[in-house]
């Protein structure tokens, strides 16, 4: 995922989870069990912490305005070790994505050469 604004981890793991439940919702799922390295976003999300940034607390309100898409929303924490294989697949698509643009500037700029 690429982000047009700088973000923090916490608030990266917030828009992964948005964005995953937000495809789950298109697609109909009915339970869903999604998982997160942060703490604080698992906590959050299952109402064990209380949001004490705005930030934090408009991810909240959010994800807790998909939850009622769901039969079953599970947000479960899990070792960032164990996250580690999301981890690359993002990097992977980020960096598909930057080769994707690079190449297309290349072409854009051959192009404009020939004009």
């Amino acid at each position: 995922m690429r982000f047009g604004f700088k973000a923090t981890n916490n608030e990266a793991e917030w828009e992964a989870l948005i964005v995953g439940l937000t495809i789950a919702k298109h697609l109909e799922v009915q339970k869903i069990e999604a998982s997160s390295d942060s703490q604080l976003v698992v906590c959050l999300a299952s109402g064990e912490y209380e949001a004490r940034e705005d930030s934090m607390a408009k991810y909240l309100a959010h994800v807790q305005s998909l939850r009622s898409s769901f039969q079953v929303l599970r947000v479960l924490k899990v070792p960032r070790a164990e996250n580690s294989r999301a981890d690359q697949l993002l990097k992977l698509a980020t960096a598909g994505e930057l080769e994707k643009n690079q190449n297309r500037s290349s072409r854009l700029s051959r192009q404009a050469h020939h004009l």
